[in-house]
């Protein structure tokens, strides 16, 4: 505008001077153009030179507004994109903008929602919310950001989640703080495979001390099986004593094959599968199922004679079964039954 201004001062100036001329001394046109040629070339190339470097400056200006949309336009796309939680406040505790994310975990419309509010209006527990404004104050009193500090997010459909927070401090150009920007990553995840991590290695350290524990039982369990046999031998045909000889024998293979389970657990091998009567390893779930099982839950089975073998571990194809028989009584609180059955089914695409 400046520029504009002076250009147009002399061009009333040139104007001025001419008329002057013009009426002091009358000339003719060639003797007036003749005699001052010089200074109306002057006036013409300043005038030529101050629009030229007007037109520069627009240039200039509209090319910074262009860049300052352009950078405006990727910000926003990036608060509108990135999966991060975003905001900001000023030094009074009120939002002044946020990411697309952080308002929907805060059940607003849009990210201009949170504008004007405080934490006071967002639907955090009620320690949290003292804690995220101590946090806050804190980096406002300091002026050094805070980085990397777990908490709890309480988002407005009431689930809780767990974040990783860093709060930097916002300084004009003169280091003058005038508020504090939040970026936030939800963590959750990431913590629930910690967790998973965790009882994992704790399943180790099981797992080798019931190895340890199997290992010991087992030899154990050899003594006493080489002495129940050796006791069988030597009673009498009709003595009344096999039986219970017979027991501690069945026991202790029963044992042994609870054994081996530990055994294969400690050391992380695929079970041996081997032919199976899958009739038969069910009938001794339905018998261990009965014994287990309160008087008001009634246990039936019907095996089918024609049940072809399956190739399978026999111990873990039992653990399997049990553990859902189990199940199914601990939901029948109020009584009910439980059957177990063996069938031939073929099934066609329809089951597929």
């Amino acid at each position: 505008m400046l520029i504009l201004l002076i250009s147009a001062l002399l061009s009333v100036f040139s104007q001025t001077q001419l008329l002057a001329i013009q009426s002091d001394f009358p000339v003719s046109a060639g003797d007036f153009f003749s005699q001052n040629i010089s200074l109306i070339v002057l006036f013409f190339c300043a005038s030529l030179i101050l629009n030229v470097c007007t037109i520069i400056i627009i240039i200039k200006q509209k090319k910074s507004e262009r860049t300052l949309i352009e950078k405006t336009n990727i910000l926003n796309d990036i608060l509108l994109n990135v999966p991060h939680y975003i905001f900001w406040k000023d030094v009074s505790g009120i939002y002044r903008g946020c990411s697309k994310s952080f308002a929907e975990i805060t059940g607003l419309d849009s990210p201009e929602s949170i504008i004007g509010k405080t934490d006071n209006e967002l639907p955090w527990r009620n320690d949290d919310r003292l804690a995220y404004i101590k946090m806050d104050e804190a980096v406002i009193t300091v002026g050094k950001p805070i980085i990397n500090i777990e908490e709890p997010l309480r988002s407005s459909d009431g689930n809780i989640s767990t974040i990783l927070i860093s709060k930097i401090p916002l300084k004009t150009s003169t280091g003058k703080i005038t508020g504090v920007l939040g970026l936030a990553l939800d963590i959750t995840e990431r913590k629930n495979l910690e967790q998973q991590l965790n009882q994992s290695e704790k399943m180790d350290i099981l797992a080798q001390l019931s190895g340890g524990i199997a290992h010991d039982f087992n030899n154990m369990l050899g003594g006493i099986m080489g002495n129940a046999d050796m006791l069988l031998t030597q009673l009498p045909q009709n003595s009344p004593y096999k039986d219970y000889v017979n027991l501690i024998i069945d026991g202790s293979e029963k044992a042994s094959e609870l054994v081996g389970k530990l055994m294969a657990f400690s050391r992380k091998t695929d079970s041996a599968k081997i032919k199976t009567d899958l009739n038969d390893s069910l009938k001794d779930i339905s018998t261990t199922l009965s014994r287990i099982s309160k008087s008001n839950i009634a246990i039936s089975t019907n095996f089918k004679s024609n049940t072809p073998f399956i190739l399978a571990d026999s111990p873990s194809l039992q653990s399997i079964f049990l553990n859902i028989c189990v199940n199914s009584k601990e939901a029948m609180t109020e009584g009910g039954s439980i059957s177990i059955s063996t069938e031939n089914v073929y099934l066609d695409e329809t089951y597929i």
